[in-house]
């Protein structure tokens, strides 16, 4: 699969405008909150040999507090951002910032596992993987290009990395 000109080609998010007006504090919130019959459940997605080229922001990964996304797997694939991208919000939820060639993001993601994975261009933005709760398992794969920092991670976070390159950091 090749995707040109996307904005931001992986796209899981569990606070998407869903209700009304999409605006709610209930569907907004960044607090966790009771699980009920309501709340999202997003098991296990994978992307697999996908080539994605001039996009704005590499993914974005936005599970909820009380019920993270349990696992994003990616193999073989490729992103790389455009020189030219206009900035856009990679997400439908409130307080998601617009942003342009930004790296892949991951909040509230129990898992995510990515063999033979290529990030270049990211830099417009600080980092080329950022990863908030959760593990991140990178194997085979390198990030390129990118403005300060290859990968972060937050307190509560693991990462293993085994045969990755890393290279023009600025």
């Amino acid at each position: 699969v090749l995707m040109e000109n996307v904005g931001t080609p992986y796209v899981v998010n569990c606070l998407y405008f869903c209700d009304p007006d999409g605006k709610t504090e209930y569907v907004q919130s960044r607090e966790k909150m009771p699980v009920d019959e309501r709340t999202p459940s997003i098991g296990r997605i994978a992307f697999r040999n996908v080539t994605a080229t001039d996009v704005a922001c590499a993914g974005y990964f936005l599970g909820l507090p009380e019920k993270p996304i349990e696992r994003v797997e990616m193999e073989n694939v490729s992103i790389s951002c455009g020189a030219d991208a206009a900035p856009m919000a990679p997400a439908m939820a409130c307080g998601v910032e617009k942003v342009s060639r930004k790296g892949l993001v991951a909040i509230n993601v129990d898992k995510v596992v990515m063999k033979n994975v290529t990030i270049n261009g990211t830099t417009g933005d600080k980092y080329g993987i950022y990863a908030y709760g959760g593990e991140l398992e990178l194997s085979d794969s390198s990030i390129a290009d990118v403005s300060s920092t290859a990968v972060k991670v937050d307190a509560g976070s693991t990462v293993t990395l085994t045969n990755v390159t890393i290279k023009d950091v600025a």
